[in-house]
Order: C-alpha cells, then structure tokens, then sequence
C-alpha cells in the first residue's frame, strides 16, 4: 500500500528470485503469442495460395486452347471472392470469382471495370469486399508492366460469364 492507504497496482519486485521468474514468464508469454502469430498468419496466406491455385486451375481447365495458355497473375483474394488477371495471346482482361461450396466459379469478365467498387457492387459484393479488393488488386498491379495493365484493361464491359458464352478468350 502506498502512504495513502491504497494498493500499488504493480509492485516492484525486490527479491532477486521472483524477479528472475517474473522475467520468464513474461519471455515465455511473448515467445508464445510470437509462435501464435506466425502459425496463424502463415495458415492464413496458405489458404490464400491455395486458393489463387484453384482459381489459376479453373481458368486454365475453362478456358485453355492448343498453343494458346491463358497466363492468370496477379490473383487478389478476399472473404469469399477474388479478381485474377489473365492473358491469353493478344488479348486479357480480369475474371471476377466467388467460392460457392468450396468451389471457386467464375461469376464475370471484364476489364478496367473490375477496379471500380461501384461495378464490383452492381456484381454483387458488399461494399467492404469490393474495396479490399480494389485496393489489393491496385497494390498488385502496381509491379506488372503498363503493356499488361492495358491487356486486362482492354476487355471492355462487365459480362456476366460462363466458360461456354465467354467471347473473351475463345476467339
């Protein structure tokens, strides 16, 4: 207690032994909360690389010709929708997915358009997705050549889309 009559909230610990425990405790917590974080932030961009591979490989099984690979990166991923940029020849433009049990599908194509909250809104996001991924999509991009920049963003309107009605890649 202090010269006032009310007990000091944290004390300092004169006994050079309950100090020493004291200091590992602390050691041990923080070096647990530190193991926590990375189990728990590298289980999380696992799951994201995970997905972006099943997205690369849906395209790719949609969409693919002889001689002709379609080329998806970058792949940008959030809650349970994600925008992967393709290439394929001449030609590009971004797919916009959605995970529906467990399974990602493609729920439209489009170009610049995909970069607008707004179009991503009309597609369906609640507004929260739709600019983290904007955001995520800019941050992306920002490394790929302004050569591939103009590929996605030459695709044109947002289209509703299946792999059988997609004029984008099948011409």
């Amino acid at each position: 207690m202090d010269r006032h009559g009310f007990q000091q909230p944290f004390q300092t610990v004169h006994n050079p032994f309950k100090q020493e425990i004291f200091m590992k405790a602390r050691r041990t917590l923080i070096a647990m909360s530190l193991t926590a974080l990375a189990m728990f932030g590298s289980g999380a961009q696992a799951a994201t690389d995970a997905a972006k591979q099943q997205i690369r490989t849906l395209i790719s099984t949609s969409y693919d010709q002889p001689g002709r690979a379609v080329e998806t990166a970058p792949i940008v991923v959030a809650d349970r929708h994600a925008i992967a940029d393709w290439v394929q020849g001449e030609k590009g433009g971004r797919a916009l997915l959605r995970i529906n049990q467990g399974r990602w599908e493609i729920v439209a194509c489009g170009g610049e358009g995909f970069r607008d909250v707004k179009e991503l809104q009309k597609a369906g996001l609640p507004i929260g997705t739709a600019k983290l991924l904007v955001t995520q999509l800019n941050q992306a991009e920002a490394k790929v050549s302004g050569q591939r920049l103009k590929q996605f963003d030459s695709f044109g309107k947002v289209e509703m889309a299946t792999p059988s009605q997609h004029r984008g890649h099948a011409q």
